[in-house]
């Protein structure tokens, strides 16, 4: 055999051993393929983490996932800042009867912290992992990391939730202003709660340096909420015991007067003194906030309605934080099926 001959040989063995190597590392792309992503990096702590899981079904069959035979399966594996497993919540099988045709790609979305405790903060490490009883293999999709900070509280207020006549004790919940800092910069968020839940967490927006954000819970127990978002606009929100979003306006400040909350102290009523009314397309832009506006809809979607509340009582003058008790959970329950995305990819 000439040495060119042999040469040629060599190569032809060395590129279907690495024809045969790929076919073994990357078995997903021949029948399976899943991925997974968060909708942000960086999420304040209890607040909520929503996964979307994506599967496409390249096996020519349609896959029908029951958990009699033991078999088929999709659930999502968590390590801890440590790289360990996190501790489980709850246990559950994601795709549980989910039929997902021939060809399609279906997608699902999971509330991460109704499965595992990620409450403490650091780094975490998301995987997803799919199997089936027709299947020789399961298959994992890359993985994701999501990281848990805490913010300082610097104001807070606690307050009575309206009730039934009937109730014997008034429940009683704290809202809470925090600063937080991302990558760019410092931020405000508010939070509610109580002893044993966190009804929600909005992002707010950037902490204007100079500028004091002001809080207040009227007779009805409705927040109040107005801040700078950028030099001489304000926002002012009003929200419900639950974080949900009753009323929004934007104000400018004026040369002789700056907007300010006033409360009325016979009913308890709280309104926006000072300023005037911002307008759209001349003292701002729309979408200059469409950033800001993206970041609270997703908190807004992710805001809790308790169906339950602790009891209390009493509503004690503001004082320094206390710190937040550890092992809440979050009211939001988990949620989504399997839909059929057929123009997504994992």
């Amino acid at each position: 055999m000439s040495a060119r001959h042999a040469a040629f040989v060599s190569r032809t063995v060395i590129l279907a051993a690495a024809v045969l190597l790929a076919a073994a590392i990357f078995p997903a792309q021949a029948q399976m393929g899943i991925g997974i992503k968060t909708d942000r990096e960086g999420y304040l702590q209890y607040e909520a983490v929503r996964v979307a899981i994506t599967v496409r079904n390249d096996t020519g069959n349609s896959l029908v996932f029951s958990a009699d035979d033991g078999k088929s399966y999709l659930h999502l594996e968590v390590a801890d800042p440590n790289g360990l497993p996190a501790k489980r919540v709850r246990k559950a099988d994601l795709a549980e009867g989910a039929v997902i045709g021939a060809g399609e790609t279906s997608r699902l979305e999971v509330l991460l912290n109704d499965l595992y405790d990620i409450q403490p903060e650091g780094t975490y490490t998301v995987t997803a992992q799919i199997g089936h009883s027709r299947l020789d293999r399961d298959y994992r999709s890359e993985s994701v990391r999501i990281r848990i900070q805490s913010g300082h509280i610097f104001w807070f207020k606690q307050f009575g939730v309206p009730v039934d006549e009937g109730v014997k004790t008034i429940p009683r919940r704290k809202v809470s202003l925090i600063s937080y800092r991302d990558e760019r910069r410092e931020r405000l968020a508010v939070q509610v709660e109580d002893e044993a839940a966190v009804y929600g967490i909005i992002r707010l927006g950037p902490r204007i340096i100079g500028s004091t954000p002001e809080c207040d819970v009227d007779t009805y127990s409705n927040i109040h909420l107005l801040y700078m978002l950028r030099p001489r606009l304000y926002e002012y929100r009003v929200l419900d015991c639950n974080l949900v979003q009753k009323q929004q306006r934007f104000l400018m400040l004026e040369e002789t007067s700056s907007p300010h909350l006033q409360r009325d102290p016979d009913i308890g009523r709280i309104m926006v003194s000072g300023g005037r009314p911002a307008v759209d397309g001349t003292d701002y832009k729309q979408e200059d906030l469409s950033e800001l506006e993206r970041e609270k809809a997703m908190a807004r979607e992710a805001g809790a309605r308790p169906d339950r509340m602790e009891t209390g009582g009493g509503s004690p003058t503001v004082t320094d934080p206390a710190p937040v008790p550890a092992g809440k959970s979050i009211t939001p329950a988990a949620g989504g099926q399997i839909m059929g995305l057929p123009d997504a990819s994992p």
